[in-house]
């Protein structure tokens, strides 16, 4: 099974599940945490700029993106993803670009974003990094990554594959060697709840684009 069409049948169940009054882990309001810092990183750009969802999923982080003003991309492995983001999208009169896209082999033009968010992406070593060298290709000098993925320390949902999981630390230690430097805004381990007794643990880090290529 390709990863798009992992990715079809996830984002099926979870609007069925949601149709049926379950909680959707994919759709809805977008993650606080996120939220949070993107309202802080807003208020230093003009509008429109241009802010970039890696993996939208069923959309809820490029509808809310949209409705504070970004001029918004969606990019995703899935078509079925986009085509719930889309239909989100038009729900609340808001439009977005909406880009399927293999997430490992992204190219993207240079300055093309002045943010870009990644929320619970998560994928192998080599893949990641390269993902992350192509957000800091597309960042503006100025321009701010955000993500948030599921830690180590994490005992609630989330990839089973440790391989798969990070610390802030190792996302920052990456770019201390790239010749396009991010910088940290913030960089931490979250403890954001407790479900049955286990602990949901997130990486946070905000990076800010320093310098272009050198």
């Amino acid at each position: 099974m390709s990863t798009a069409e992992f990715w079809d049948g996830k984002f099926t169940a979870d609007r069925e599940a949601a149709s049926d009054g379950s909680p959707s882990f994919f759709g809805g309001e977008p993650n606080p945490t996120i939220a949070q810092h993107v309202e802080v990183i807003r208020k230093g750009f003009s509008d429109p700029s241009r802010a970039l969802d890696l993996g939208c999923g069923r959309g809820r982080h490029t509808v809310w993106l949209a409705s504070q003003g970004w001029d918004v991309t969606g990019m995703d492995f899935s078509s079925v993803g986009l085509e719930h983001t889309g239909a989100a999208l038009a729900a609340e009169g808001l439009s977005a670009n909406l880009v399927q896209q293999d997430l490992t082999d992204w190219q993207p033009e240079a300055g093309s974003f002045e943010l870009v968010v990644a929320a619970f992406i998560h994928l192998p070593r080599r893949d990641r990094e390269n993902l992350w060298r192509a957000v800091a290709e597309a960042l503006t000098p100025g321009g701010y990554f955000v993500s948030v993925s599921h830690h180590p320390d994490n005992e609630v949902h989330g990839p089973g594959d440790p391989e798969l999981l990070y610390s802030a630390d190792e996302v920052t230690d990456f770019f201390v060697h790239e010749p396009q430097s991010l910088e940290a805004v913030v960089a931490q381990r979250d403890v954001v709840k407790q479900i049955d007794g286990k602990n949901v643990v997130d990486t946070v880090v905000v990076l800010r684009k320093t310098c272009a290529e050198s």
